[in-house]
């Protein structure tokens, strides 16, 4: 509803503010985790310091499901201009959705 606007947009606000800005992160030799959302590229990073889990998604017409994401995700990055024009309801439990184990989030192209 309109009144969960303001709400969902701040939020999304304080998100982008927080979010790094999208770079290349190169995968390691291990095995892509699992599970993996649907046009969504998931790789292991170096760990440490560095990213451990990444989701890197293009052209999202919505968000994915919280089973979606791998286990232990800790990088998410989304070029989905798409997910903008969701409506406010839409994007409160896609952005719930994400797991909190996610310490870098970059969501600069959802518009």
């Amino acid at each position: 509803s309109s009144q969960h606007f303001p709400f969902v947009f701040r939020y999304c606000m304080a998100l982008l503010r927080l979010a790094l800005l999208l770079v290349h992160v190169g995968g390691g030799d291990a095995a892509a985790p699992k599970p993996c959302p649907a046009k969504c590229r998931c790789s292991q990073g170096r760990g440490k310091d560095d990213c451990g889990v990444i989701v890197q998604c293009k052209g999202l017409t919505a968000f994915p499901a919280a089973a979606d994401y791998p286990a232990e995700l800790d990088c998410l990055y989304m070029q989905a201009p798409k997910l903008g024009s969701l409506d406010a309801e839409a994007k409160e439990r896609g952005l719930i959705a994400v797991p909190d184990t996610v310490r870098r989030l970059d969501l600069s192209e959802c518009n």
